[in-house]
């Protein structure tokens, strides 16, 4: 069963009554808030030197590029307003966005 762990899933068996089971935010919240996310992105049209996308809106952590042909994560280009035309061919990239949130500070603290 795929189910979103701040869900909640009901539970019977015919016999008993149905029971609502859900996980404590308490257990939840810190390993969500140190995840990375992959996101599948390409095909991109880059430029050979780096990987220029436009940076998605989410602040709180920082977006890098993972390609699995070199097997790192790069950090992204953000793109700029202007245009110009590049001396080198582009290239057509596929991979992954990666998302690491910002590490947060201990709760005693």
């Amino acid at each position: 069963m795929l189910v979103d762990p701040r869900g909640c899933v009901h539970a019977f068996s015919g016999l008993l009554p149905v029971v609502t089971l859900q996980i404590p935010a308490r257990f939840l919240t810190p390993a969500l808030s140190t995840m990375s996310y992959l996101f599948r992105s390409g095909p991109l049209l880059t430029g050979p030197d780096a990987v220029r996308v436009p940076k998605p809106a989410e602040t709180k952590g920082s977006w890098g590029w993972f390609d699995r042909t070199l097997g790192a994560v790069v950090p992204i280009t953000p793109t700029d307003a202007g245009v110009s035309l590049a001396t080198t061919p582009a290239l057509i990239k596929e991979g992954w966005l990666k998302f690491t949130p910002n590490p947060q500070p201990p709760s005693g603290q």
